[in-house]
């Protein structure tokens, strides 16, 4: 989607507007929506948009430091969520966001969020985009997505447990990647997934051991066998 093609009465934004709203009802259950734009014609920024929570988050490459508003393509999507709810479009608990300037449903829209920006000069602009796009999309789920479950399991973090707080997950798995932590329903089933999960990393640690304690004991009587 191009800036340049979103003018107010065009073919191309009203195009545009449809195609969103009908995306965002085909695919209400889903938790996040990638959609890459070129603001400047030029740069590309990937957007994810979280139709559920209101929320559209800008992932600018660029490396230029003028700030950019994104008037057309924040209108656009404004539209769009307006439609969705219109026609059948789901919300999460508190999740509709009213506009303070026009008193109606639209995006949430977070200009200024931090990501990866291209070296001055680059040719490479949507690179450095999509570059870690499995990141962005983590971090984004991350902070506007709160599981269901009660309680938590941090199998890999800053420091690994059973957790009641979403909050205090999030803050633990921070930077960390893959299937870090898991959600439980009670506290008795989290302390067993967590008590099994450290007597499996006890019994790596023991196999290992006795591995490489082996291991030396060959070398060990190898080396006896040519020495003597």
């Amino acid at each position: 989607m191009r800036d340049s093609q979103l003018q107010d009465g065009s073919r191309t934004r009203t195009k545009a507007v449809r195609y969103l709203q009908n995306f965002m009802l085909m695919y209400k259950e889903s938790n996040t929506i990638l959609l890459p734009v070129f603001p400047e014609d030029k740069y590309c920024t990937l957007i994810i948009l979280c139709p559920k929570w209101s929320l559209a988050q800008y992932f600018d490459s660029s490396s230029t430091t003028t700030k950019k508003d994104y008037k057309r393509i924040r209108g656009v999507l404004d539209e769009a969520i307006l439609g969705y709810s219109k026609n059948g479009g789901t919300f999460d608990k508190n999740g509709k966001y009213i506009r303070p300037d026009t008193k109606k449903l639209g995006f949430k829209h977070v200009i200024d969020f931090p990501c990866i920006k291209q070296l001055v000069g680059s040719i490479k602009e949507a690179f450095y985009v999509l570059h870690h796009l499995k990141g962005f999309v983590e971090d984004a789920e991350m902070m506007c997505l709160q599981p269901k479950m009660t309680y938590y399991v941090v199998f890999e973090g800053r420091v690994p447990g059973v957790y009641e707080e979403w909050e205090e997950c999030k803050k633990q798995v921070h930077k960390f990647s893959g299937n870090c932590y898991k959600g439980y329903p009670t506290r008795h089933e989290a302390v067993a997934k967590w008590r099994k999960h450290q007597s499996n990393k006890s019994k790596m640690k023991m196999k290992t051991f006795l591995v490489l304690s082996l291991l030396l004991t060959i070398v060990a009587a190898v080396l006896y066998f040519i020495l003597v």
